[in-house]
């Protein structure tokens, strides 16, 4: 049954896999011709107190080849404790094999020991225990249950592990020079990352630079310590089958059919508003089950599902859930605090809170990433209703101001919005929908927003051409943007199911502070970093690089960390310490 599923998949995805694996006679596909995937995440520390900032880098790559994977556009990340419980569930959109995230911890969550889990849809075919896992410990100082970290409490200060340059090879790819190994608080740091060659230390890297905590914690995951080729087990035997996100998100479902009956030919419909609006159509197998591709990016965390069909009052919508998985076999690093760490932490715990005072002054901001508009916006005609006489609805409107566009009784006590051709003269059925979309989300009951307040209404654009979305063929198109964006559905009705998604995570740049000789206002303001420089994103081009970040008033010893993969696919892992007096 798998196979023949996989089988479906290849076809559905336009073949790209055929050249990996091998289809029989029968049409059955053996997947395990297919490549299977990793996942590596760099994150910024294995210690975490409420207040404090975790940093990740995710990197998925080929199994076999150990080069970025082809096969997942989406990777999955989330924090377990010792309960079974997730803390959170992040959705990582990968660009090149690679994305990143980040998560602000939250005095809700209990001190204890968690682990780091990351994950893609197409790993869940070989099981949890192929899947990415990291520990990390957190502390909770507001609590006064300390339980969880202070059983069998006996281990002492941490010792400081001194440089040692590279984890690999002793250097062989490259090294991490600083010219001073000794700095003030408040310094200029010029870090080089010093390659053997271009070929060999060209490739996608993140970068972290953080104080060294006096605790015995876990060590961090190096790809000296993390080899995931080991991970190996045989072949799943289980009926359920994980379809590789290889486009963006897939969100899948069922609908059900209230008076058992089967309608082959309907469809689900999924919008979601905001100003990269996304629409998509799917439609529905024998079964009632639909699959949909999410393969824009999108703004909103709201979706709404609908059917469209003569007769939707028999369907109701359910979604799967695929995120739900047995963590109880995890086992997790025993993580202890003791009382002669008191000083240490109370005086982390103020700095935490400083910092979080003043984040209004040092905030991190949003990558700017590409709008996705659907082509049909560039050739609409548009109506900006504050040109014209405002009419109090819709229908008086599209009657009064829209050209092209009308209502057309249907039935007894009914009304359906039409588009003319562009082609003049040329005869619309009655049953020729158009594609109707207010702030983003598709409308089948016209006679709905017929009646709705056009006062509230800032544009409306039409395109006259059929549209083609899915299977599903629209005569013309026709969106309305309200004035303050707030369209609402009514939802009394079973085939429209309002849902939270879980939206991929925003891509972020993060503050890193400049000092100058003359003293200014940001001088003046206190600076009590422990993470002095996360970069997620270092594309090593040349030769010699180097990175540029100042010291806080935090003294200490700090490690650099640098992770990722050269462009040959050779995993590099480099760091190196300094002090700051």
């Amino acid at each position: 049954m798998k196979k023949q599923i996989l089988t479906y998949i290849l076809l559905f995805f336009q073949g790209i896999w055929l050249g990996y694996g091998q289809v029989s006679d029968n049409g059955e596909v053996n997947s395990s011709e297919i490549p299977h995937e990793n996942i590596f995440i760099h994150y910024n520390t294995t210690l975490l107190l409420s207040g404090e900032y975790l940093y990740y880098k995710v990197y998925c790559r080929n199994a076999s080849s150990n080069g970025e994977s082809l096969i997942s556009k989406i990777a999955y990340v989330t924090l377990v404790g010792e309960d079974g419980a997730s803390v959170f569930q992040h959705k990582i959109v990968l660009e090149a094999g690679s994305g990143q995230g980040d998560f602000f911890v939250p005095v809700s969550v209990k001190s204890g020991n968690y682990k780091l889990i990351g994950y893609t849809q197409w790993m869940k075919n070989k099981g949890i225990e192929h899947f990415f896992q990291g520990d990390i410990s957190i502390i909770n100082p507001y609590l006064s249950d300390q339980s969880a970290i202070l059983k069998g409490a006996n281990d002492t200060l941490q010792t400081q592990v001194k440089s040692k340059g590279s984890l690999f090879s002793d250097g062989e790819t490259g090294t991490l020079s600083l010219k001073d190994s000794v700095l003030n608080t408040r310094n200029k740091v010029v870090l080089t990352l010093e390659g053997q060659s271009k070929s060999k230390i060209k490739g996608d890297y993140s970068l972290s630079v953080r104080k060294v905590d006096p605790f015995a914690v876990s060590p961090p995951i190096s790809f000296k310590t993390f080899n995931p080729l080991i991970l190996e087990k045989p072949e799943d035997t289980n009926d359920t089958f994980y379809i590789p996100e290889m486009r963006g998100d897939l969100i899948s479902g069922m609908v059900k059919f209230n008076d058992k009956s089967l309608r082959r030919d309907a469809k689900v419909v999924v919008s979601i508003p905001g100003e990269n609006a996304v629409t998509k159509v799917a439609n529905i197998d024998g079964s009632g089950n639909f699959l949909i591709n999410l393969d824009k990016p999108y703004d909103s965390n709201q979706a709404i599902f609908q059917v469209l069909d003569q007769e939707k009052d028999v369907f109701n919508i359910t979604l799967d859930n695929n995120d739900l998985f047995d963590y109880s076999g995890l086992s997790f690093y025993n993580f202890s605090l003791t009382p002669q760490l008191e000083d240490e932490l109370l005086k982390k715990s103020i700095h935490n809170q400083i910092e979080n005072a003043f984040f209004s002054v040092k905030p991190d901001t949003l990558a700017i990433t590409e709008p996705s508009r659907p082509a049909y916006l560039d050739k609409m005609q548009f109506y900006n209703l504050d040109e014209y006489t405002r009419f109090p609805t819709v229908q008086e409107t599209l009657i009064e101001i829209v050209t092209n566009v009308f209502p057309r009784r249907i039935g007894k006590d009914n009304y359906r919005i039409q588009v003319r051709n562009y082609i003049e003269d040329t005869y619309i059925p009655p049953n020729a929908q158009p594609l109707l979309l207010v702030d983003g989300i598709l409308i089948q009951d016209h006679k709905y927003l017929l009646k709705y307040d056009s006062r509230k209404i800032k544009r409306i654009g039409v395109l006259q051409d059929k549209y083609i979305l899915g299977m599903q063929i629209f005569q013309g198109v026709v969106i309305m943007e309200t004035i303050d964006g707030d369209f609402k559905l009514p939802v009394n009705d079973n085939y429209v199911v309002p849902l939270e998604l879980a939206k991929p995570l925003d891509k972020k740049k993060y503050f890193s502070p400049t000092y100058g000789d003359s003293i200014s206002t940001k001088d003046r303001i206190p600076d009590y970093r422990h993470q002095l420089l996360w970069k997620p994103e270092v594309k090593i081009t040349d030769k010699d690089t180097s990175f540029v970040f100042y010291t806080s008033d935090v003294e200490g010893t700090f490690e650099i960390r640098l992770e990722g993969f050269s462009a040959s696919g050779e995993p590099i892992s480099l760091h190196k310490n300094f002090r700051v007096k």
